[in-house]
């Protein structure tokens, strides 16, 4: 054992000397004279350099002095605002640096806003540096820059799945959530405080739409149920679409228009474009309004003519009434075939469409898809060299299986492995993404010219229809966390059963899961054991919600007490959706004198199909992935000696609400002939 580990080893059981802050403290106190003493020696060009930096650093330092005595001066506070906004955004003054928007871009958002019937107003281009601040975050040594915080008031539905702090990408402050608007009925002439129910569109960015970012000319929907407006058929309005008319962060509160007449408009502009109405506006809608293709025009008015006289409180909950406004937005759905909902020629609608689909999920099921609507994910995955090489490996080096054969790619994305297969002499290509990143997909194909090859389709896996009956191959990176969090394998096993040939194959085609023991007792003390003293505080409820959300981070191999062990083997030919909730009992033998603070767990991905196999793995052994390791800690600390046992038992479902979630139990004991040294327990985790 070499001498920095005993010196380890002895720390852990002993502790330190009595006099070692006290020497910290004598060391720490030397540095400032030692650097006096090597500037003092240095000469020429070093010592400009020096004195450049040292300059720097003045400079910084009464910066922030200043800093600290502005902060500490006590100041009348009548211009603070009494509302949740910080300060530091309504003293910044307007940028000069926003991005400047094309006119291409300001016409196709006003045709996007057409669908609403009224203009977008004239608003100020915010760019992403004002909307977003960079928030730093990494292990110990703050340098990766991936984060970001979003700088505008927002809304956040009541049925939001929260990520792991650690893995969300943007951060929507809590200070700056909002969950109502003041209303202003045109025809009334009245303001009510209504609930917002969604952001429909944000006249800056679809991304700001995604995370409900709410700014000058954003529409809004809310609901409107207290107003007690209701349809022809007597049904109670629900939702109505609302255009925020004021600068939320600089007020404080939220004012908007109510949107009166725009789905009458819309409705009386295609019932009067004649012959072929009714493949345009559903039957359904037609007969409430009276109306036929032969008379499309007469009895327009009776469609949605919301009128009332007064405002109405409405007693109980009301009903639903059917989505009658996704129904008129839907006017490009195929009615041969009502799996099919946008057109196959790429047009401009099918985005508008693909939106519509999206919202009438679950939040859940949108909160996952939407993940993959921004570039900055597909980015992470395709500079993983390990995943994206290990599948170019495999469908490169195997042209002969590729070749003349049907291929179909589950969950394309970026269409990569799609554009490998292509390249790999497929006879064609298809591939399914319900993300909208699809259509920048298209764009892609189209310029590396693989549009004849290869066919990008857009939506669920299960709703689509495939232009061939059956593929050869099926090609797909469903892996998530600990393999199974927000993984797609119940797809790729639906694509399996229902298009996959009676021979095909499948890449990859076997996944096996590893765990194994680590100590880690620093990053435990620092992240699980900080709850216990809170400035003097007992914030030990906390300390249970942390030990039940696993890590997902890098581990060293040095840190591995134990060998690993294989857990479970999933083979895609055979497997079943029922197989993704398992409990399978394992061992694990320490291979050295240590204390085990947790698990790790990672994931090993085979190519089997290939002439010669090719294996990828996301331990702590190999270079670097985005899945990283998974980590569970134990509440107890076990102490073993080489040779040693841990019996354990893993228990791995799908959450009952949201089936990407997992939800986890180990049961773990250690049986050893010194009896201050046996532990048996068991603990629950939630990846969510």
């Amino acid at each position: 054992m070499p001498q920095n580990e005993y010196m380890e080893r002895w720390r852990k059981l002993h502790g330190r000397r009595l006099d070692h802050e006290e020497r910290v403290r004598k060391r720490t106190a030397r540095e400032g004279h030692k650097a006096s003493q090597d500037a003092q020696n240095l000469r020429g060009l070093r010592a400009k350099l020096y004195q450049q930096k040292r300059h720097k650093e003045k400079i910084q330092m009464k910066k922030q002095i200043k800093a600290h005595e502005e902060r500490n001066v006590k100041t009348a506070d009548e211009k603070d605002p009494t509302t949740p906004m910080p300060s530091y955004l309504l003293d910044r003054t307007n940028p000069s640096t926003a991005k400047a928007l094309s006119s291409a871009i300001k016409n196709k958002r006003a045709e996007k806003a057409a669908k609403f019937a009224v203009p977008l107003p004239k608003v100020r281009g915010i760019s992403e540096e004002e909307m977003f601040k960079v928030v730093k975050t990494g292990k110990k040594i703050q340098k990766k820059a991936w984060k970001r915080m979003v700088t505008k008031p927002t809304f956040v539905g009541p049925d939001f799945t929260r990520r792991n702090p650690k893995h969300e990408r943007f951060i929507r402050p809590m200070g700056l959530r909002y969950k109502k608007a003041n209303v202003t009925h045109p025809e009334l002439g009245v303001t009510v405080q209504l609930p917002i129910i969604s952001v429909k569109k944000n006249p800056q960015n679809p991304l700001y739409t995604q995370l409900g970012v709410l700014t000058k000319g954003t529409v809004i929907e809310v609901n409107v149920s207290e107003l007690g407006l209701v349809t022809a058929g007597g049904k109670v309005v629900w939702g109505r679409y609302a255009q925020v008319t004021n600068n939320p962060e600089n007020e404080g509160c939220i004012n908007s228009v109510l949107l009166y007449r725009q789905l009458l408009t819309l409705t009386r502009k295609s019932l009067k474009q004649g012959a072929g109405a009714e493949n345009r506006v559903p039957r359904s809608l037609l007969s409430i309004a009276g109306t036929s293709s032969k008379n499309s025009g007469g009895d327009a008015d009776k469609l949605f003519s919301a009128r009332t006289s007064k405002i109405a409180f409405v007693c109980g909950p009301p009903s639903r009434p059917p989505k009658l406004l996704y129904n008129l937005f839907s006017l490009v759905r195929n009615p041969h075939n009502p799996k099919q909902f946008f057109k196959m020629s790429g047009d401009k609608m099918d985005v508008e469409v693909a939106e519509q689909k999206m919202n009438s999920m679950e939040h859940s099921e949108q909160h996952y898809f939407k993940s993959y609507d921004h570039h900055g994910i597909h980015e992470e995955m395709l500079k993983d060299e390990v995943r994206t090489r290990s599948y170019m490996n495999a469908i490169m080096q195997n042209k002969h299986i590729f070749k003349d054969k049907v291929v179909l790619d589950v969950g394309c994305g970026t269409a990569i492995l799609s554009m490998f297969a292509a390249k790999a002499g497929a006879k064609h290509v298809i591939g399914v993404d319900m993300s909208t990143i699809i259509f920048k997909a298209r764009e892609i194909v189209k310029i590396n010219g693989l549009s004849d090859k290869i066919t990008l389709l857009q939506g669920k896996m299960e709703e689509v229809e495939l232009p061939f009956p059956k593929v050869d191959i099926i090609i797909s990176e469903w892996m998530g966390y600990f393999l199974l969090y927000e993984s797609m394998l119940d797809t790729v096993l639906y694509a399996r059963d229902t298009y996959l040939q009676k021979d095909g194959l499948i890449f990859p085609d076997k996944a096996t899961i590893f765990f194994a023991g680590i100590e880690d007792g620093d990053y435990k003390e620092d992240k699980i054991e900080f709850w216990n003293d809170v400035y003097g505080f007992d914030y030990t409820p906390l300390k249970a919600t942390a030990l039940s959300e696993p890590l997902v981070d890098t581990v060293e191999v040095k840190a591995a007490v134990t060998d690993p062990a294989p857990v479970l083997t999933l083979d895609l030919y055979t497997c079943t959706v029922a197989d993704l909730a398992f409990q399978v009992p394992f061992k694990l033998s320490a291979k050295r004198d240590d204390f085990i603070h947790a698990l790790v767990s990672w994931f090993d991905i085979d190519f089997t199909a290939c002439h010669k196999p090719i294996r990828f793995s996301t331990g702590p052994h190999t270079k670097y992935t985005h899945w990283k390791q998974t980590v569970f800690y134990f509440e107890d600390v076990l102490t073993v000696q080489q040779g040693e046992e841990i019996t354990l038992n893993l228990d791995v479902r799908p959450n009952d609400k949201n089936r990407r979630d997992l939800d986890i139990k180990i049961a773990y004991e250690l049986e050893t002939q010194d009896a201050n040294r046996s532990s048996k327990g068991a603990l629950e985790y939630r990846m969510c």
